[in-house]
């Protein structure tokens, strides 16, 4: 298995280029399967200790450790931690801890953990480790090298550069001293720091390490002959990447010589050097040298591991981008067309194997030849309206592909909580899940098998072994098609399916238009690419705006939004440059000029059909997190409208048009074939103002205790509007991997969120008892309600969004919803409500509002649009959602979901999000001077079925 470090973000589709040591949690040197390894030597106390300590006990904990480096050299993880677990436990029971076999232990077992993902326990025990070791040995001693490598490894890997600089750099002044600045040992470290160099931009000093490593290579003071290959196509790679292309070429050249001396021609190691010459190749423009060296590669890769795996699909996309560049998009389209659907099969396998460790897929190298195969499609000349429209349809299909990401995973992985229940659908899953982890060991163990030098490579085992992946494969298909034709719901929540456009303009009513945007960047290759579908039509456009220039418009916008974005120095800074500062009363400036570009981006092309449609849009981050109501249809007088007058004169996007997002396409399926259930007998059910103590951070309450009259025109005062209630950080909520009760109890206080839920159940004639605040705000209060007899769930407290879902301690976090902490956190309550646990709730809503801080909002590229929590209640069985895109006062709460319930109740046809518009258009018109802000009319968004609710 290689690892991918550098990437050429110059140029479209660059190719990462897979390496075989640069990361160092590497084959070669450093990785803890290395042969030293497998004999840990334990450093034995004087003879006087001796005399205590039995030496039969002493070998029971070598064993161990032997096994577990054994059981981790052939991938067994789990064996490997179990046997590592023993070895500490019996040196834990003889030894005092702060001893050798102990360390020595802590040290194995540290970095079995880190390989297997469970980064918080692995760090604690390398870090006890090199304490007793220093305490021991004093600092800077050879005996510490080890621990300071592994350390700086993890700290690689999890982002923590300049922790990870510090750790290889005192390791590096060991080695030195100790072995001298030639030696294998010291290469080792050397080659570590330099992906750390890389990683912090000093390329002039990773480069300097690298020729160091393979100066020391060629010097022969490697113990093995890929030793000199690894360094070559290490430096090669970081020439590329400063432009020194020549050089590059014959350090690749000479690394594969070196790879075909010691493994023979037929082996991934030299296969990948042509890989990497012939992309650059490509990147420079000589396709003449590209071609014949990616045309082997696929080769290879289709003969050895098989049409339908990834790394053969990772060829296809290379081939893609080389006719690409060549300007020949028809012959680019039947490479791009396989390695989307090979990346899709090895993706189908993830999602049933969450419980099994790797198996990871690179998300960017699926959205790359995704994006390839768009710009092929659009690029390739068409003869007639029939072949228009397929393509169109194949674009849009592919284009869902995208929308499968971090929050699904989370989901996905929190449906092991189905397995472990009854019923078809828990084992099929169970099923799934050990087949998964199946195929996934035997292709582990063919990918080590084909890894190996020639002579000792066994041909037919390798056959087998790729037979019998595949039969577990056509096994795993057969599950996987079970649960999409039974639990169509289940699998929509966890991986979307792609749909037909017919099948869309089926599902559509004739006032209403499907929009899917999808946008790439990154270093992939930058594009957006909008389809507009209406009952009739079928419309598609591309831009080559990024991922990187929308998300710095969407920051902009948002800063005319959102109060709580200038709560910050950092922040009141970068929003002052943005948009100016605030306006004449003292509230965040819209760029309405930037809202109209960016709508004539999204919606030029067919605003011809737009007129007074309901808008139904999917799409992700960053315009997941931008309420589309703003978007501008004509061109604004001003730039920054100011003052109530001429906010109202703005022709507003949601002024004329209903809109509602979606999770997936596949999603709009689910809401219109629903079965119709009974209507809940009972309005409302409200949940909100948990207790939290706060912090010096968080703002005065002010607490208004008066509803408003939906019908009047109250006007909300410039204090209140401008007021916000940050929330806290999702990720320093988790310590050691949990969650930390007490991160969640000093949270700001939302006092206000009891009057606003009392208000909403007063406005739908609901009793006192259905609010429950307070005490009575907790987890368990929400799971043990029946709340399928509910027309409308309301949670008013904080809600947590997850960007990219693994936290930086290695912990999955959810997005949760904020309850009341119990005194002591316990396994099935720890105040939050998780996505997992609201997958598991039986509701039958019309609506659920959650009025939280950003519920709405997706941080971070790539994450999921509605940042899982509207998926999981949507697979609970509401039908439409109400959430914030920003921290919203509870007075505007109040009159928003107020007035939009009146509506549905006088005009039940109406729909809900057109009723969501009425209400939008009536604080804007006939509110306040502080009202016709966006910020007060345009926080929320409807979540799910736009249409009208059931009566």
């Amino acid at each position: 298995m290689c690892t991918r470090l550098i990437r050429d973000t110059t140029a479209p589709g660059f190719e990462c280029l897979p390496f075989v040591t640069l990361l160092a949690i590497l084959v070669t040197f450093s990785s803890p399967l290395s042969a030293r390894e497998m004999k840990p030597q334990l450093d034995l106390p004087s003879s006087k200790q001796r005399l205590v300590i039995s030496i039969v006990s002493i070998q029971d904990v070598q064993n161990q450790l032997q096994k577990a480096n054994a059981f981790k050299l052939a991938g067994n993880l789990e064996a490997a931690e179990n046997a590592a677990r023993k070895a500490l436990a019996a040196a834990q029971s003889l030894l005092r801890k702060r001893d050798i076999a102990v360390t020595t232990a802590q040290a194995t077992l540290g970095k079995i953990l880190i390989d297997s993902g469970q980064y918080t326990e692995g760090e604690d025990l390398l870090r006890r480790s090199l304490a007793a070791t220093e305490a021991r040995n004093g600092p800077g001693h050879e005996s510490s090298t080890t621990m300071l490598h592994a350390l700086g490894l993890l700290y690689l890997r999890q982002g923590r550069y300049a922790e990870a600089r510090g750790a290889l750099e005192a390791a590096l002044k060991i080695q030195e001293r100790v072995h001298g600045r030639k030696s294998e040992l010291t290469a080792e470290v050397l080659n570590s720091l330099a992906s750390v160099y890389y990683s912090l931009g000093d390329m002039q000093a990773a480069l300097n390490a690298n020729r160091r490593v393979y100066d020391i290579a060629k010097s022969g003071g490697a113990r093995t002959g890929d030793f000199v290959a690894a360094a070559a196509n290490n430096l090669a790679a970081i020439l590329a990447h400063m432009g020194k292309n020549d050089e590059a070429i014959e350090a690749y050249k000479k690394a594969y010589d070196a790879n075909v001396s010691f493994f023979g021609p037929d082996n991934p190691a030299p296969i990948t050097n042509l890989m990497n010459l012939g992309v650059l190749y490509r990147n420079i423009g000589n396709y003449a040298a590209a071609e014949p060296l990616l045309t082997a590669v696929l080769d290879y890769k289709e003969r050895t591991l098989g049409p339908d795996h990834f790394e053969t699909a990772h060829s296809e996309n290379n081939m893609g981008w080389l006719e690409l560049a060549k300007e020949q998009p028809q012959a680019a389209l039947p490479y791009f067309r396989n390695a989307v659907a090979g990346y899709q099969r090895f993706r189908d396998h993830q999602v049933h194997g969450m419980r099994g460790q790797g198996g990871s897929i690179n998300e960017r190298e699926v959205g790359r030849s995704i994006l390839g195969l768009l710009k092929a499609l659009s690029q390739s000349p068409v003869q007639s309206k029939e072949e228009l429209f397929s393509r169109i349809d194949e674009g849009f299909q592919a284009a869902q592909r995208v929308h499968t990401n971090a929050a699904s995973v989370a989901l996905a992985r929190a449906g092991a909580r189905f397995a472990s229940g009854d019923g078809q659908l828990a084992d099929l899953l169970r099923q799934g899940q050990n087949l998964a982890l199946e195929w996934r060991k035997i292709d582990d163990l063919l990918t080590q098998a084909l890894s190996e030098p020639s002579k000792r490579r066994n041909a037919s085992r390798e056959r087998a072994a790729g037979e019998e992946q595949k039969s577990v494969g056509l096994k795993l298909d057969a599950i996987e098609a079970t649960i999409l034709e039974r639990f169509p719901e289940y699998a929509s929540l966890v991986d979307p399916r792609p749909i037909a456009i017919k099948d869309v303009q089926g599902l559509l009513n004739a006032n209403e238009a499907l929009v899917l945007v999808t946008s790439f960047g990154l270093g992939n290759g930058d594009g957006t690419f909008v389809w507009f579908i209406t009952k009739d039509e079928a419309l598609a456009s591309g831009s080559t705006r990024s991922i990187e220039s929308l998300a710095d418009l969407v920051s902009t916008l948002r800063c005319g939004l959102d109060i709580g974005a200038w709560s910050s120095a950092r922040g009141s800074s970068d929003c002052t440059a943005r948009t100016g500062g605030k306006d004449s009363l003292g509230l965040p400036r819209f760029d309405a000029k930037l809202a109209y570009g960016l709508y004539g981006e999204l919606f030029g092309n067919f605003e011809h059909l737009i007129g007074g449609k309901t808008l139904i849009v999917i799409t992700s981050d960053p315009l997941a997190s931008l309420p589309f109501q703003v978007l501008v249809k004509k061109q604004p007088s001003v730039d920054f409208p100011d003052g109530m007058l001429a906010m109202r004169e703005i022709a507003w996007l949601g002024r004329d048009n209903p809109i509602s997002i979606i999770p997936s396409v596949n999603s709009l399926k689910i809401l219109r074939n629903n079965k119709v259930q009974e209507q809940a007998p009972d309005a409302y059910v409200g949940f909100g103002d948990p207790v939290l103590s706060g912090n010096l951070d968080c703002p005065p309450s002010d607490v208004q205790t008066a509803c408003p009259d939906p019908s009047k025109a109250n006007t909300i005062s410039q204090d209140v509007a401008a007021r916000s209630t940050p929330s806290g950080s999702l990720i320093n909520l988790f310590k050691n991997g949990i969650v930390d009760i007490d991160a969640v109890r000093s949270l700001c206080p939302l006092p206000d969120t009891a009057t606003e839920l009392r208000c909403v159940a007063s406005s739908l004639g609901a009793p006192s008892s259905s609010v429950h605040v307070a005490e009575n705000a907790t987890k368990a209060a929400v799971t043990e309600t029946d709340l399928s007899r509910y027309r409308i769930v309301h949670f008013a407290t904080h809600g947590l969004v997850a960007g990219d879902l693994d936290s930086a301690d290695g912990a999955l976090s959810e997005p949760a919803l904020v309850m009341t902490p119990p005194a002591e956190p316990t396994p099935d309550d720890d105040g939050l409500l998780k996505a997992s646990d609201i997958v598991g709730l039986k509701l039958n809503a019309d609506w659920v509002i959650m009025s939280a801080c950003n519920t709405a909002s997706a941080q971070g590229y790539g994450g999921e649009a509605l940042s899982g929590l509207a998926s999981s209640f949507l697979y609970a069985g509401a039908r439409a959602l109400l959430a914030s895109h920003w921290p919203v006062r509870s007075d505007a709460a109040v009159r928003l979901t107020t007035f939009a319930m009146a509506e549905l109740a006088k005009h039940p046809g109406v729909g809900r999000a057109e009723a969501m518009r009425r209400s939008m258009v009536n604080i804007l018109d006939h509110g306040g001077q502080f009202d016709s802000h966006p910020m007060v009319w345009a926080p929320f968004s409807i979540i799910g079925e736009a249409g009208t609710s059931r009566n």
